[in-house]
């Protein structure tokens, strides 16, 4: 296919969005699937297409820097550390961000994970490789910043 526009305006269910335009084949189903270039890399989102009269082949692929944007900001469930996280901003600074805790755990609401083991910790990219694959009894020490402290937390993993 070829994209014949980088930043086409395209309001769906009255939301605006600026995606890829272009003409790649898009069955139903295909929403949520990769829009891959030449060489194989992924460049969009497929997220609709044209199915007007006389309008045919026109797809809509949200840009892969807008989609990247939105997937580092998942909301990380972390039931071995008794946490639930999110990437986001609170007074100015973007982090990782304590937003639910379970009994009994050391972190608070709105603490920042700034490290884990050591590894420093700015996006969910970071903290799942820092995280890694940790084991029944493994420790791992999370650094956090809490009004305007740094703390370190000693988890034994669940």
């Amino acid at each position: 296919g070829i994209i014949s526009a980088l930043d086409r305006t395209v309001t769906i269910d009255n939301v605006s969005m600026v995606l890829l335009q272009h003409n790649a084949a898009i069955n139903p189903g295909n929403s949520g699937g990769g829009l891959f270039d030449a060489m194989g890399n992924l460049i969009g989102i497929v997220n609709a297409k044209t199915s007007e009269t006389g309008i045919e082949g026109l797809g809509f692929a949200i840009p892969i820097n807008i989609a990247y944007e939105f997937f580092n900001r998942v909301i990380i469930v972390d039931s071995a550390m008794g946490i639930r996280v999110t990437y986001g901003s609170l007074n100015q600074v973007t982090g990782l961000y304590v937003t639910e805790v379970s009994n009994g755990s050391s972190f608070k609401i709105h603490d920042r994970i700034t490290a884990v083991n050591g590894k420093a910790i700015s996006s969910t990219d970071d903290y799942y490789k820092a995280i890694g694959t940790p084991k029944s009894g493994d420790e791992i020490v999370v650094s956090v910043k809490r009004n305007y402290s740094t703390l370190d937390i000693k988890v034994v993993i669940k």
